[in-house]
C-alpha cells in the first residue's frame, strides 16, 4: 500500500511538473512576443498608450495586430498549438470557466479520460474537468516546437507601411498617444 501511494504521489508530481513547465515556457513567450511588439512599434511610434494595451491586449487581440501587419498567423500550422497552450495554461491555472469549455471542444487530447478503455458515455470530455488536465512528454515538445516555428515566422520587422485593418483597441491607443502628444506640445 506504501508503495502504491508513493507511486500515485511520484505520478502526480510529474504531471503537476508537466503542467508547470508548459505555463512556463507559455508565459516567457507571450513576455518576449509583446516586449517584441512593442520594441517594433516603437521605431515609427512613441507613447506610452499603445505600450501599455500591448502590454494587456488579451492572445486574440495580439493576434489580430500580427494579422493587420499582412501575417496570417492564424492559418499557420502551428496557431492551434498556441492556442490549445493558451487554454491549458489558463486552465491549470484557474481551473473551470470558458478555457475548460473551450478545451473541452477544441482539445479534449489534453483532459485525461480514466473511462477511455470503456468508451461509450463514459468517456464523453462534457464530464471531465480541470482535474483531468494532463500534458504528454509528446505534448509538451509540440508546444515547444510551435513556439520555435512561431518565431522562425516572425517577420524582420513591422512598420506602420504594412498596417492593414488595424484592431479598433490599437487604433484608439494610436490616437490617445497622438492626442496626448500635441497637448504636451501646446
Amino acid at each position: 500500500d506504501v508503495g502504491i501511494e508513493f507511486y500515485g504521489l511520484l505520478s502526480d508530481l510529474r504531471d503537476q511538473t508537466g503542467l508547470s513547465v508548459v505555463a512556463g515556457m507559455f508565459h516567457e513567450w507571450d513576455k518576449q512576443l509583446r516586449d517584441w511588439l512593442v520594441r517594433e512599434i516603437h521605431h515609427w511610434h512613441r507613447g506610452t498608450n499603445v505600450n501599455m494595451k500591448v502590454w494587456s491586449a488579451d492572445f486574440g487581440q495580439l493576434f489580430d495586430l500580427l494579422e493587420s501587419f499582412g501575417w496570417n498567423v492564424r492559418s499557420a500550422d502551428y496557431f492551434s498549438k498556441l492556442d490549445a497552450c493558451r487554454l491549458v495554461v489558463n486552465v491549470h491555472k484557474h481551473g473551470k470557466g470558458k478555457s475548460l469549455d473551450d478545451l473541452r471542444v477544441g482539445f479534449p487530447e489534453y483532459l485525461d479520460d480514466p473511462f477511455e478503455v470503456l468508451g461509450g458515455t463514459l468517456s464523453n470530455a462534457d464530464y471531465r474537468d480541470h482535474t483531468h488536465l494532463k500534458v504528454s512528454d509528446d505534448q509538451i515538445q509540440a508546444f515547444s516546437d510551435a513556439i520555435v516555428a512561431f518565431w522562425r515566422d516572425v517577420p524582420e520587422n513591422v512598420v506602420d507601411s504594412q498596417l492593414t485593418a488595424v484592431p479598433d483597441w490599437f487604433g484608439k491607443a494610436i490616437l490617445k498617444d497622438r492626442a496626448d502628444s500635441q497637448q504636451r506640445n501646446t
